[in-house]
């Protein structure tokens, strides 16, 4: 009984916390898998499946039934004359993530590692970088040395006139 006890004790406070983290994690885990044991499809075969059109809603995005008057009207003169409304789904999932990409930047490290967990990928380094192609990697690199140049001042001359 002395260790469920353990959480109440502030001098405790580490053992509670990597407990519960466990737990969530195990928890987590577990909600990949379906009941007859057999493993979910990966986060790549999902959006596979709806560039395909095998599935209507985007890989990653939780509608649980939305009312269609969330969305934004159609409305015809919105759209210039000769050009379809309708764009491919390749197209749109690249806006969705660019906007999600947005919205997410603000995020704390917790909730990008819970949602990262939640979709099949560890948080780890080496399993992310294990995930993304060549091709990948390569923008990842270029990105993150553009934000590393732009946020450090490097790109900003020494000699500026007065």
């Amino acid at each position: 009984m002395h260790l469920f006890r353990c959480y109440k004790c502030e001098k405790h406070s580490k053992c509670s916390e990597d407990f519960y983290k466990q737990c969530v994690k195990e928890e987590l885990e577990g909600r990949r898998f379906d009941g007859d044991g057999k493993g979910q499809d990966t986060f790549e075969e999902r959006m596979q499946k709806y560039l395909n059109g095998e599935l209507d809603e985007m890989p990653g995005t939780k509608t649980n039934g939305a009312a269609a008057d969330d969305a934004d009207p159609l409305d015809s003169d919105d759209e210039e004359p000769g050009v379809s409304g309708f764009r491919p789904k390749a197209e749109q999932y690249l806006e969705k993530v660019v906007t999600d990409t947005v919205d997410d930047y603000l995020l704390d490290e917790d909730e990008i590692d819970r949602r990262l967990l939640g979709l099949g990928i560890g948080g780890e380094v080496e399993q992310l970088m294990g995930v993304l192609s060549e091709e990948e990697r390569a923008a990842f690199a270029q990105l993150a040395e553009q934000i590393n140049i732009d946020t450090s001042g490097l790109d900003e001359s020494c000699f500026k006139k007065r």
